[in-house]
């Protein structure tokens, strides 16, 4: 199962990587550089501070279907409010590139759930 999550994560970062190279084009802007920088440092260690213990404690239990559940609330939850920041404090596409990867990413748990018989 951790070789999955691994699996996961690389999966999610190529995603990324491939559709931020593809939708965001011009002058590249990261929301440190913009009036959101607290509020997006702030709200980044908020969901350090809450899912971390969280999916700490589910990896305890074993119980690999509320594993599942945690992952895409932790990823729905992130990424939306990156979204959300994004579209108010940005130019350009940034956030639909943010929203497909998302999307992707909630695929990719389902998926890898799945296949396991999770």
């Amino acid at each position: 199962m951790t070789s999955l999550i691994i699996f996961l994560i690389l999966i999610i970062s190529i995603a990324d990587n491939l559709l931020r190279k593809r939708l965001v084009t011009g002058m590249f802007k990261s929301l440190k550089e913009t009036d959101a920088e607290k509020l997006y440092l702030g709200l980044r260690v908020i969901f350090t501070v809450v899912f971390i213990p969280l999916i700490v404690f589910v990896y305890k239990t074993y119980d690999y279907s509320v594993i599942k559940w945690v992952y895409v609330a932790a990823m729905i939850t992130f990424l939306s409010s990156q979204f959300f920041m994004e579209r108010k404090y940005l130019e350009g596409k940034k956030h639909i590139a943010t929203i497909s990867l998302m999307a992707i990413g909630i695929i990719a748990i389902l998926s890898i759930f799945r296949l396991n018989g999770y």
